[in-house]
């Protein structure tokens, strides 16, 4: 499925010099393409004076698709912007890994050209709920596109966790924490802590603890089709983070039940993209060593 973008929403969450000449650069950019900018109001400190920033309701239920101006951080808080709906993200890569956003700043406005006009496929990609329940109580919702993270309430300290699925034991884990991880979320914090690379469009969840306590724990792939129910032993300070934010704090005997959402995230994808191409490109992927020169 293609996309024909007529409103395009904008949403970038750091000022700096650079970000000012790229706002008036697609604002210059839009008009000549006859392209509607909805600027979202995270961007009212950079973007053009002569341009306003749109309320939260008006943005999502205008734009067509939303480019993200920053690093994978940013698109990650377009989608929780988005929240579910089906409005697909691009994203303008002005971080340093950018494995989200298929933009560069040297190529993406060229590149947008060609997407805004149709020239694309829409992606979908599982993004996982949360729900946390105290008794028959549902006291905190969240969702995520990398991964939810059920950690110690304090840096570096160790925590038991009870993972169950289907009403069986999977694992009690004892480490300074778990993440529950996307396929999307495989080359995030995941992979940084010894998880497995795992293509988009695999339907699993993924179980990597972060310095276990053990040398038989090792991360673990689950189909997605059965939601994770996580507990913290009893009495232990423990707190749930979504792509490493808005922390929620667990209280004595609560359980943090993990499932895959039905609302999956959108990404607005040029033609050609794949996941191949962005581990050689981003993570310099390759099964041999590069060439060197001789050596006299």
């Amino acid at each position: 499925m293609s996309v024909i973008v007529r409103r395009l929403g904008v949403v970038a969450f750091k000022r700096n010099a650079q970000l000012t000449e790229t706002a008036r650069a697609l604002r210059d950019w839009a008009q000549s393409r006859q392209i509607e900018l909805l600027w979202h109001r995270s961007s009212i400190a950079w973007i053009p004076a002569d341009c306003k920033a749109a309320t939260d309701t008006t943005f999502l239920r205008r734009c067509d698709a939303v480019l993200s101006i920053g690093g994978d951080g940013t698109l990650l808080s377009a989608a929780r912007l988005v929240a579910g709906r089906p409005i697909p993200l691009v994203g303008l890569n002005y971080g340093r890994l950018g494995f989200l956003a298929d933009l560069s700043a040297q190529d993406g406005f060229q590149i947008l050209d060609t997407l805004v006009e149709g020239n694309n496929f829409v992606e979908e990609r599982t993004a996982l709920e949360a729900v946390v329940r105290r008794g028959r109580t549902v006291v905190h919702r969240d969702r995520c596109l990398n991964e939810f993270f059920l950690r110690g309430r304090r840096d570096l300290a160790m925590v038991e966790i009870e993972v169950r699925s289907g009403g069986r034991v999977v694992c009690d884990y004892w480490a300074d924490g778990l993440l529950v991880a996307t396929p999307t979320g495989s080359t995030a914090y995941s992979l940084a802590v010894g998880g497995p690379i795992v293509e988009h469009s695999v339907r699993c969840l993924i179980l990597t603890p972060v310095a276990p306590h053990s040398l038989n724990v090792r991360p673990l792939l689950l189909a997605d089709d059965r939601p994770l129910v996580l507990k913290p032993r009893e009495g232990q300070a423990a707190q749930l983070l979504s792509d490493g934010r808005n922390p929620f704090l667990l209280h004595r005997l609560d359980e943090v039940h993990i499932g895959r959402s039905e609302r999956p995230v959108l990404l607005l994808r040029p033609h050609g993209a794949s996941f191949s191409d962005a581990l050689r490109d981003k993570l310099g992927w390759s099964g041999a060593p590069p060439a060197r020169p001789d050596r006299i």
